[in-house]
């Protein structure tokens, strides 16, 4: 067993490698998610500007601005 486990590293899996990204690229989702509902509730800026700033759909944010109300 341990001659497969010096062999095996979990880091060069492919599963391990997707599930990886996708894991990380749910936190960004929900982080960017979060930060467009802050920035909303502050009715600092414009839902362009919160597109633009976040790099998102303008559809996204209206969605969320929606959602909120």
């Amino acid at each position: 067993m341990e001659k497969v486990a010096s062999f095996f590293k979990e880091e060069r899996d492919p599963w391990f490698i997707r599930g990886e990204r996708r894991g990380i690229e749910k936190g960004r989702n929900a982080e960017r998610e979060k930060t467009v509902r802050n920035l909303v509730k502050a009715s600092v800026l414009t839902d362009e500007q919160i597109a633009s700033a976040l790099e998102v759909t303008l559809e996204y944010v209206a969605g969320i601005r929606k959602e909120m109300e």
